[in-house]
């Protein structure tokens, strides 16, 4: 078990959460501080709740299914179109400071 509030240093260091980029990791602990949970997570259930895309059209790719409405391709334009479906379906999405984007299922 780790604990959520821990640095990025120190969840970088866990094996199952090599998968993340340093930034991802530095979303996550902001995210879990602006929600107010302080617990201890199996590295194992954070990799399964959250996925780190490294751009905006590969998370389109996953999830533009969830309207109709959106192109196959992806299209810059219409990101917030997808964004605000993700939410309506219970997903929080976090843009981290290098650029990628980080789901959480919820």
């Amino acid at each position: 078990m780790l604990y959520i509030a821990a640095t990025v240093e120190d969840l970088s260091a866990y094996e199952g959460l090599k998968c993340f980029s340093k930034s991802a990791l530095a979303a996550m602990i902001d995210w879990y501080d602006e929600q107010e949970i302080d617990q201890e997570a199996d590295a194992a259930e954070l990799r399964g709740e959250w996925t780190e895309y490294e751009s905006a059209g590969e998370m389109w790719h996953d999830f533009r299914e969830l309207d109709d409405a959106l192109p196959i391709i992806y299209d810059p334009d219409q990101l917030e179109s997808l964004t605000d479906a993700m939410e309506a379906q219970g997903f929080n999405i976090v843009r981290t400071e290098s650029g990628s984007w980080l789901v959480h299922e919820a």
